[in-house]
């Protein structure tokens, strides 16, 4: 999978939702990038759920990145950052329980099922990869994971 061009195909298909919310989206990509060795259909899916949440927490006039990069030991490496609220250091280890919300009135106003970034890790590690964040309140969100290559 060419994971650069995926990500670019999907912040062209999250355009109009980040637009409405007065996102930006961005994608940066390395040149000669490795491919990666995973279903098309799985990334697609991990990094929309990244991407939509990127989008739902960021403030307006905010800029979301999507970056591609060479990973370590012979992995693609996918960064999705936001600028929005961020996660208390205090329930980031708790993020992608299934159905664990850290701030239940959030959950309300920005709607979902508490299940996109459990549903994202089980896809990541079903590819051997890695998924993580890191966080801080205020400044944004960076969900980051590995993929190996092809």
């Amino acid at each position: 999978v060419d994971v650069a061009r995926l990500a670019q195909l999907i912040v062209e298909r999250l355009a109009p939702q980040a637009d409405t919310r007065g996102v930006t989206l961005r994608v940066e990509s390395v040149p000669g990038l490795p491919l990666a060795w995973a279903d098309s259909d799985r990334v697609e899916q991990v990094l929309l759920n990244l991407l939509d949440n990127a989008i739902k927490y960021s403030p307006p006039e905010a800029t979301v990145d999507v970056a591609v990069l060479v990973g370590p030991e012979q992995t693609v490496l996918v960064q999705v950052r936001d600028r929005g609220i961020g996660i208390p250091p205090e329930v980031l280890p708790r993020i992608g329980e299934r159905f664990y919300r850290a701030d239940k009135a959030r959950a309300r106003a920005h709607g979902g099922s508490g299940l996109g970034l459990a549903i994202a890790q089980a896809l990541v590690e079903a590819h051997s990869g890695k998924l993580w964040l890191e966080s801080h309140e205020g400044e944004g969100t960076t969900a980051q994971f590995t993929l190996p290559e092809a």
